[in-house]
């Protein structure tokens, strides 16, 4: 789930760009909210879409996920 939300935080970051306020940005997470919404149920709403971006942000090469978030070992998760 980890590298499924890391993911979609970087298209986002790609079809918006570093200004996420723009008024293309706001539009583009309102209507990708909307249809993943409709799609697979309201994990996807308009804020965790925008953290989703920045979880992205945080970790924009994914071979660092692992290490940083070593947590998910011990839970199962990776």
């Amino acid at each position: 789930m980890v590298n499924a939300y890391w993911k979609i935080g970087e298209q986002i970051y790609r079809a918006c760009g570093e200004n996420e306020r723009a008024a293309y940005g706001k539009q583009l997470l309102q209507y990708i909210s909307e249809k993943l919404t409709a799609e697979f149920g309201k994990s996807f709403d308009v804020t965790n879409l925008r953290n989703m971006r920045r979880f992205y942000l945080m970790f924009p090469i994914r071979e660092t996920l692992s290490p940083e978030l070593s947590w998910l070992y011990r839970l199962g998760i990776l």
